[in-house]
């Protein structure tokens, strides 16, 4: 969650040292160590002794990646202020303030510039993206079939998205019934088509990295098409190990996947279980999608 200290309009349109003379009148502010800042992250406070006015100096996560950088813009006793000139994220508690001539373990390694960091970037609000895969369909003795499926997500709640998602499944195979025949099995071709709507839930690990990792669950419900030797009334009631029926079922899917980020398109590579009427479905397909922010 962002923290900050809330000013009015007028206060941010001050200068930074009388910014710094109301900090000293804060008591929660002066004696904290931490970085402070207000409410639109424009300027901020933090106490430290070795900058002085005109460091250009960066604001990091605890992973040494760059959120934001600033310059030293007024002074008093121990504490600076710092109006921020480039934002790439979130600065939030737990983030840390240096030099960007200095390296991040005291001066060991020196660091030239700003360049020689990975930048952070906070989570798009919104993303939409697409799939194409290959399906083993469990009707009949199995078959394979056909997924093809886009979502939009609308990160509400941090850490969390919420997802929309609609799919086509499609498959050609044959189902078996007992009979009269010698054998006592009648088998006969089977055609499946359904398109599924479903609401549900789905978080991303290390999105800031090249390789992520992304989980989803959702249920909705499906519309299935089926028909049995060319005639749908075969479907049910005639003995058949369909397994769906003729209109709208329930419609259950979960999946896994790993992405490839490139800015704010990304490559998916993930596999998805599904449950649609009584049936279920296993897939693996490749898919884009794009950050909008």
């Amino acid at each position: 969650m962002m923290y900050s200290i809330k000013y009015s309009d007028t206060f941010l349109n001050t200068a930074a040292v009388g910014m710094l003379c109301l900090a000293a009148a804060n008591p929660s502010l002066a004696s904290a160590r931490d970085l402070q800042c207000n409410q639109n992250q424009s300027r901020c406070v933090i106490e430290d002794r070795d900058l002085t006015i005109g460091d250009e100096v960066g604001v990091f996560t605890r992973n040494n990646e760059l959120v934001a950088v600033g310059v030293v813009k007024g002074m008093r006793g121990h504490r600076r202020a710092v109006d921020i000139t480039e934002i790439n994220g979130t600065i939030r508690k737990g983030h840390r303030l240096a030099l960007l001539d200095r390296s991040m373990d005291g001066g060991s390694d020196a660091v030239a510039s700003k360049r020689g960091f990975r930048v952070w970037r906070d989570e798009a609000l919104y993303t939409v993206g697409g799939s194409l895969g290959f399906a083993s369909i469990g009707i009949g003795e199995g078959a394979p079939g056909t997924e093809l499926s886009g979502f939009a997500a609308w990160r509400k709640f941090p850490g969390f998205e919420m997802v929309g998602r609609m799919t086509y499944l499609g498959m050609e195979g044959e189902v078996s019934r007992i009979s009269g025949r010698v054998d006592g099995i009648e088998t006969q071709p089977i055609s499946m088509r359904g398109i599924g709507l479903l609401g549900g839930v789905g978080k991303t690990w290390m999105h800031n990295r090249p390789l992520s990792a992304r989980a989803e669950a959702g249920v909705g419900f499906m519309h299935v098409g089926a028909s049995v030797a060319g005639s749908s009334g075969d479907v049910e009631g005639a003995g058949y190990d369909t397994l769906v029926t003729n209109g709208f079922g329930k419609y259950l899917r979960g999946s896994a996947s790993g992405i490839y980020n490139m800015q704010d398109w990304k490559l998916e590579l993930g596999v998805a279980q599904t449950m649609f009427h009584d049936a279920l479905s296993t897939s693996i397909g490749i898919g884009v999608m794009k950050d909008l922010r």
